[in-house]
């Protein structure tokens, strides 16, 4: 089953960090328990008379202008204080922190606003929460006409909160506090904001939390943004001819104080589609659930929003949603895709871009209108899946193209690769094969592969003779590039994806695009060699020897050092990887005289002369 998921929160809203807890603040300013996160919209469209983020307070202290008092609790200078949310962010937020209290004592702590002036229709709005465990707690918050000196100068009681009437977790829609400020329209006041617990010695307080106090008017729901993106990490997988095709999600974020939105109209493009008639069927489905499952859209259990048949370039679904605040509204688009088509490589791309909505009458553009880019459409079947089915390559410069996705696990054929770096044991590979007309060198370059390549060659026994999982530390395709073969020689090239659990999970699957070469370089074709030695140095040596050694293709290479009437006197055998090495040899305990290196491997035989001196 496969699932669809978010990748990113919307552009205008803030992920912030904090621990829920009852406990005391530790030497680190982390409160005791574990994480929970919380989002904060933080674009306003209306006037606001007053808004306070904390997050330009230093911390343990308050912002300019701010107060505050306490009244009992326990000892120490325990008292509303700001505190970052984690330590590597800056968002930050007040807090009347967890403290034991004294015998027959109520503890009080004041936080008091600097003077606000409030206008016709404001209200008082704060995010707020208090501790995951019920101690007692009351929370009131009182307003002051004359001075901020606390409590005789706060007459007024504005709101009362029991624990439970405040939430347990920071909800910025849902469990924002909003309070009428419309009596004090024009009158300067301050405002109070009081904790008050009765504990004995061995108990300890709840804690209040508070972030973004403003003083504004209530406003009307309003998409404070919206967002566009495709269900799943990039690069994006294929998807077979016949499946449904997801191209795209949109991410609407509904904020404001009350109301709903209406979304009548949405307008795309099939910008950086190949093939347009490609696609039968448009179709929008809605839901407030960013997990979706496509056996679910296929069973009809997620509301189709809108539809439309043969869509143009650019195409407008209709419907009629009513976003509810509180919630991140999602429309996943599904291409229905004309089976009907026989598919050869190059493959079709299908494509979207988001281009304007309609809510509540009014035309939006949105702040991005594509994501990742195009998804392939491949086969329902892989016409070179398993090793039987290899497709013959030419012997001359072409590219070919296949699909790692839907290709099967062959249990037999898909072992892995002596190079392979990462992934799973499961493979998924698709296979040519090449003759060799003649002496020469060949190259299979996957560069331009959008997925995770590793390329193997094998001989007519099925051994592995070379193979490439990364071109370099920062492209994860592959390239196998000059590998000697002889004429008649017969190679299999195999292009797999780093694999998946039980055979049929891609985990990084794509289409396959690969530039085959042969070629002939001067001299091949009369004077072909599988191993080449330089001539050693130093020479004449007294200690140790060195030559180099170029072997073309991976193998063992025996090297001898004999003396002049055929006695070895030195012997290693090594397997070497095709290409360039430094070979040393220890020349110390040879008696001076003339001696011949012998190296010998794939079938060639080659010396090289040596004099050895005191």
């Amino acid at each position: 089953m496969q699932r669809f998921y978010s990748l990113l929160q919307p552009h205008s809203w803030r992920s912030k960090y904090i621990l829920p807890s009852i406990g005391i603040r530790t030497t680190c300013h982390c409160l005791v328990l574990c994480f929970f996160v919380f989002i904060t919209a933080i674009a306003q469209a209306q006037q606001v008379t007053f808004y306070e983020s904390f997050d330009e307070a230093d911390e343990g202290d308050l912002p300019e202008g701010w107060t505050s008092w306490q009244n009992g609790g326990g000892a120490g200078p325990i008292h509303w204080s700001v505190w970052k949310y984690n330590q590597f962010g800056v968002e930050k937020y007040v807090i009347s922190d967890a403290e034991p209290g004294r015998e027959g004592m109520t503890d009080e702590d004041w936080l008091i606003t600097p003077q606000i002036t409030p206008v016709a229709g404001d209200f008082l709005m704060f995010n707020t929460r208090r501790s995951v465990f019920l101690t007692g707690d009351m929370f009131y918050i009182k307003i002051s006409t004359t001075t901020s000196k606390a409590p005789d100068a706060f007459t007024k009681t504005l709101a009362t909160f029991a624990e439970e009437d405040l939430p347990e977790y920071v909800d910025p829609v849902n469990g924002k506090i909003r309070v009428d400020l419309s009596a004090y329209a024009g009158i300067p006041i301050y405002i109070s904001f009081v904790h008050v617990a009765n504990v004995g010695p061995e108990a300890v307080s709840g804690i209040w939390f508070m972030d973004d106090v403003e003083v504004r008017p209530k406003q009307a729901a309003y998409i404070d943004d919206t967002f566009f993106r495709q269900a799943t990490s990039p690069p994006q997988p294929p998807v077979k001819l016949g499946d449904v095709a997801f191209p795209g999600t949109l991410e609407f974020v509904v904020n404001g104080d009350y109301g709903n939105v209406d979304i009548s109209s949405i307008t795309f493009t099939t910008q950086g589609t190949t093939d347009v008639s490609l696609i039968k069927e448009v179709k929008v489905y809605y839901t407030t659930d960013e997990y979706v499952v496509i056996e679910d859209i296929i069973a009809g259990l997620v509301p189709l929003f809108g539809s439309l048949e043969n869509p143009s370039e650019t195409f407008e679904v209709t419907g009629n949603i009513a976003m509810e605040l509180g919630s991140v509204h999602f429309f996943w688009i599904v291409y229905v895709l004309d089976d009907s088509r026989q598919l050869v490589f190059p493959y079709p791309q299908i494509d979207i871009t988001f281009e304007k909505y309609i809510a509540n009458g009014q035309e939006y553009t949105p702040s991005v209108t594509t994501y990742f880019g195009a998804i392939d459409v491949v086969p329902p079947d892989v016409i070179n899946d398993n090793f039987a089915d290899a497709i013959q390559i030419t012997p001359t410069v072409s590219r070919y193209g296949s699909s790692t996705y839907p290709a099967t696990y062959e249990e037999d054929h898909d072992i892995l690769a002596y190079c392979q770096n990462t992934g799973f044991e499961e493979i998924h590979s698709v296979w040519w094969y090449f003759i060799a007309p003649g002496n020469g060198l060949i190259t299979a370059d996957l560069s331009e592969s959008r997925f995770n390549t590793i390329v193997a060659f094998f001989d007519e026994n099925m051994s592995q003779v070379a193979c490439n999982d990364d071109i370099n530390d920062n492209q994860d395709q592959s390239i196998i590039s000059g590998y000697p073969v002889t004429a008649g020689q017969k190679i299999y090239v195999r292009v797999s994806d780093i694999g998946g659990f039980g055979g049929t999970s891609y985990h990084e699957a794509g289409v396959v695009i690969m530039d085959f070469t042969f070629t002939t370089p001067v001299g091949v074709e009369d004077d072909f060699q599988a191993i080449r030695v330089s001539v050693p140095y130093p020479n004449p040596a007294h200690a140790n020897a060195s030559f180099d050694l170029e072997v073309y293709k991976p193998g063992e290479v025996t090297i001898d050092i004999q003396n002049m009437v055929g006695k070895k006197v030195l012997t290693q055998r090594k397997r070497y990887t095709a290409g360039k090495h430094t070979v040393t040899l220890d020349a110390s305990a040879l008696t001076p005289g003339a001696y011949l290196i012998r190296v010998a491997g794939h079938g060639m035989d080659t010396t090289r002369k040596l004099i050895v001196t005191r």
